[in-house]
């Protein structure tokens, strides 16, 4: 955890805090007052004392990092909790202030994947007229290829130029109705694109409601997801379901995750199962080292899907990129959601993003569901939020279905990831990490 302002929590804080401690150990804190089967955190404060309380609040790992290390000197929980029940403690916390990271162009910076198009040359009128009548067409075996590319590059000019039917006299209406019906995005979401990307140079802009209109559109083809991807293991009672419809949707949707979280991120080592997880009733499971699943070795980073149930796969992509982010830093072991690393010693220019992801993960921890010890991991917080930000991005409701989850995440934690992933494709291609194997172990030692 990096480190902030020293100050005591809110009563809110305070009280959360309870009762994150009292759903971590409900059902044994249940068993020792069992004359009270209905007792709930404020319960607990009441019939176990203030005391035994306030040493459940301390010895939680979590907790500490989240709270009781940034006390001011000389308070300590115990201090809190006379505070609290004295109604002493603050009640208003001024909001986190995000600093922006300035993003400059990247000379020689290019888009290597599909889902990262390349930049929109200056058409003149007459290409963006000969593309919008090759958009039209109607797609064949022989001009599939051509036309698709066509759709693509319109589509893209159209919502990065809204002006190119004045610019090029096509009739505006005739134009809109086509980009309506064909991308299926709506006004207000290109004007927020438009908007999020403002001041942001081309090869770090965020294209996620952009491409994932343009995904909707199309099939994927096993062999074009592999292209992409790692290794495709797929078991042969599932080989017809994966190459006919059920396949097609669930590699979509695949694609589509990637296509909404976006800015330059390759998937080319991770890999995907198609069969039963660790438990049966999963939908879906991340493994990020070497395994074994049901006696079949199974690969570092990969997905595994249960029966092609397509549900979990931005959840499961999202375990992958907090180890992903992490690794970059040398810590292949531990996911980067979960903080509490010590940066004396930062790569350049890595350092304030480290900071301000950090600070993020407050964030949507604070509207996260605190009801078990697995929903308040910050791995999974973080992986539930991959999801909805995913639907988001793709204005789809087809995500996995946390009904029995209370996650807020809003808007407003949407609109900060897409900076953050914009700030992270400029850092890593101005400060690339370059460190060989045995420079960085030198370097993990320094700061560990």
């Amino acid at each position: 955890m990096l480190p902030e302002e020293r100050r005591l929590p809110t009563k809110q804080e305070f009280e959360t805090a309870i009762e994150r401690a009292f759903n971590l150990y409900k059902t044994y804190i249940q068993e020792a007052y069992d004359e009270k089967p209905h007792l709930s955190w404020r319960d607990w404060i009441e019939v176990a004392g203030s005391d035994e309380v306030v040493r459940t609040l301390e010895n939680e790992g979590p907790l500490a990092q989240k709270y009781w290390n940034f006390l001011p000197e000389d308070v300590n929980v115990y201090d809190v909790m006379d505070l609290y029940q004295k109604g002493e403690l603050p009640t208003y916390r001024p909001a986190p202030s995000f600093q922006n990271i300035q993003i400059e162009p990247t000379d020689g910076i290019q888009r290597t994947r599909f889902w990262q198009p390349s930049e929109v040359p200056a058409y003149t009128s007459r290409k963006i007229k000969s593309l919008y009548e090759l958009a039209r067409r109607k797609v064949t075996t022989s001009n599939k290829s051509a036309i698709l590319q066509a759709r693509k590059e319109l589509l893209f000019t159209f919502n990065r130029s809204p002006n190119i039917a004045k610019d090029s006299g096509i009739e505006a209406k005739n134009l809109n109705s086509w980009i309506r019906s064909f991308s299926g995005m709506s006004v207000k979401d290109r004007q927020q694109e438009y908007q999020l990307n403002q001041g942001v140079p081309e090869e770090h802009q965020w294209m996620g409601f952009s491409n994932s209109s343009w995904i909707n559109r199309i099939t994927i083809d096993p062999n074009e997801l592999d292209q992409f991807v790692g290794d495709i293991d797929v078991p042969n009672e599932t080989e017809m379901p994966w190459r006919g419809q059920s396949g097609d949707t669930l590699r979509r949707y695949i694609v589509s995750t990637f296509l909404s979280i976006d800015t330059r991120i390759l998937y080319d080592d991770l890999n995907f199962m198609i069969g039963d997880c660790e438990k049966r009733s999963n939908r879906g499971q991340y493994f990020n080292n070497k395994s074994t699943l049901h006696g079949k070795e199974i690969k570092p980073k990969t997905v595994v899907i249960s029966q092609l149930f397509k549900n979990t796969v931005a959840h499961e992509i999202g375990h992958y990129l907090d180890y992903k982010w992490a690794a970059q830093y040398g810590f292949s072991s531990t996911p980067l959601s979960t903080g509490g690393f010590n940066y004396p010693i930062m790569p350049e220019g890595h350092k304030e993003w480290m900071k301000k992801f950090d600070q993020f993960m407050n964030q949507i921890e604070d509207k996260a569901d605190i009801h078990s010890e697995y929903t308040q991991r910050r791995s999974e917080v973080f992986a539930r939020f991959i999801d909805k930000f995913c639907q988001w991005a793709s204005r789809e409701q087809h995500g996995h279905d946390y009904s029995q989850y209370f996650d807020k995440f809003d808007q407003n934690d949407f609109r900060l990831f897409v900076r953050l992933l914009q700030e992270k494709s400029f850092i890593d291609a101005k400060f690339p990490m370059s460190l060989k194997l045995s420079s960085r172990k030198n370097w993990i030692q320094k700061i560990c």
